[in-house]
């Protein structure tokens, strides 16, 4: 989350989301929040700039609220959880399969969390 009438805040999104590609899972749902709509008369970052981040970045969802007024708030919390519920679903319908298709990708996915469970494990080592 970012206040969209404060450049610096913007500016750190990058850092974030390093660490969420360094250090969380393959799957996860990334959802870039600028908040502070309300004060469009004090806008620091162009629209154009705002939303072209999104597709740069591959983010799973870009939202502007406003906790003041609450515009969108729970728009984007609707969205997260529509998000989360659609890839929990399809991640069971592999599992409730018994074809060599989903056989394959429940092995690969499990040796994939190994791996990332190994990789951190020696990041935070010593």
């Amino acid at each position: 989350m970012y206040a969209i009438n404060d450049k610096e805040t913007f500016n750190h999104v990058d850092g974030w989301l390093s660490e969420l590609k360094n250090n969380a899972s393959m799957d996860i749902k990334i959802i870039l929040v600028g908040n502070k709509a309300d004060l469009e008369e004090d806008i620091q970052i162009p629209k154009e700039e705002r939303e072209n981040y999104k597709m740069q970045n591959n983010l799973d969802l870009f939202m502007e609220t406003s906790a003041k007024t609450g515009n969108n708030a729970r728009n984007v919390l609707i969205e997260a959880a529509k998000m989360l519920y659609k890839g929990y679903r399809n991640e069971n319908e592999h599992y409730n399969c018994h074809c060599s298709g989903c056989d394959f990708y429940i092995k690969y996915r499990l040796r994939k969390e190994e791996e990332e469970r190994e990789r951190n494990q020696r990041k935070n080592c010593c």
